[in-house]
C-alpha cells in the first residue's frame, strides 16, 4: 500500500509535469498541480498540494458557494463533507469513490479545532505529525484503487487476516524500491543538492536507475523493454 502511495503519485504528478513541460515549449506558463503532497503535516495541508487545480476548483466552485466557512462550524463541517464526498464522485460514480471523498472530509472536519492548538512544533512533532497523515491517506488510497466497494473492503481485511490464497502476490522488494526512490528523493529535498553545477548529473542519475530497474526485472524484461 506504501509503493502505491508513490505510484500513484508518479503517475499524477508525471503527467502534470510532461503537460507543464509541453505549454513551455509552445509558450504557455501553467500552474503547478503537485507539490510534495507526502511531506503534509496536516489534511488540509495535504489538500494544498495534491491536485491542486482540482482542489482549487472545489474550494471556488463549491465550498465557498455552499457559504464555505461563514456560518459556524455546524455549517462548516456540512459544507466541508459535501465538498469532499462531491470530489470523490468526481472521480467515477462508485460508493468507493464517494466513501474515499467523504473520509477524507471527515479527517479534515475532526483535525479543524486541533490545528491552531498544535501550531509548528518541533521538528520531531512534525515528522510524527507527516507520518500520521501519510499512513491515513495511504489506507485510503484503497477505496480510490478499488472502485468496487466490496472489493476495496475485502482487500482491506485480507491486509489484516491470513489468507488461504494458492498464489499469494510477491513482492520484488529491491525492484519496488528502486522505483520509489524518485518519490522519496524528491520528497527528502535531496533535489535540492543537486542544484547549480551538479544538475548536469541529475539525467545520469535517472538513466542509471532505468537501468537498474531493468537489470532487477530480468534479462528477458530487459531484451523487450529495449526492444520497445
Amino acid at each position: 500500500m506504501f509503493l502505491y502511495s508513490y505510484q500513484i503519485y508518479a503517475d499524477f504528478f508525471g503527467y502534470s509535469a510532461i503537460a507543464l513541460g509541453l505549454g513551455l515549449l509552445f509558450g504557455y506558463r501553467l500552474p503547478v498541480n503537485f507539490n510534495l503532497p507526502y511531506i503534509s503535516t496536516s489534511f488540509s495541508e495535504f489538500w494544498t498540494r495534491w491536485h491542486i487545480s482540482l482542489s482549487s476548483w472545489l474550494r471556488t466552485y463549491l465550498y465557498i458557494p455552499l457559504g464555505g466557512n461563514r456560518h459556524g462550524p455546524t455549517r462548516t463541517t456540512l459544507n466541508l463533507m459535501i465538498v469532499m464526498t462531491l470530489g470523490g464522485l468526481w472521480h467515477g460514480a462508485s460508493l468507493s469513490y464517494a466513501l474515499w471523498g467523504m473520509a477524507h472530509g471527515f479527517l479534515l472536519v475532526i483535525e479543524r479545532p486541533f490545528l491552531k492548538l498544535l501550531g509548528d512544533g518541533s521538528p520531531a512533532v512534525r515528522v510524527i505529525r507527516m507520518g500520521i497523515v501519510f499512513f491515513c491517506v495511504t489506507m485510503l488510497w484503497i477505496f480510490f484503487k478499488l472502485p468496487n466497494f466490496d472489493h476495496a473492503l475485502s482487500y482491506l481485511k485480507g491486509m489484516f487476516m491470513a489468507t488461504d490464497a494458492p498464489n499469494p502476490p510477491k513482492l520484488f522488494t529491491n525492484l519496488a524500491l528502486l522505483y520509489a526512490l524518485p518519490v522519496i528523493i524528491q520528497h527528502a529535498g535531496i533535489g535540492a543538492l543537486i542544484e547549480g553545477r551538479l544538475r548536469r548529473w541529475e539525467p545520469y542519475l535517472y538513466g542509471a536507475l532505468a537501468a537498474l530497474a531493468c537489470l532487477e526485472a530480468g534479462p528477458d524484461s530487459t531484451f523487450i523493454y529495449f526492444q520497445f
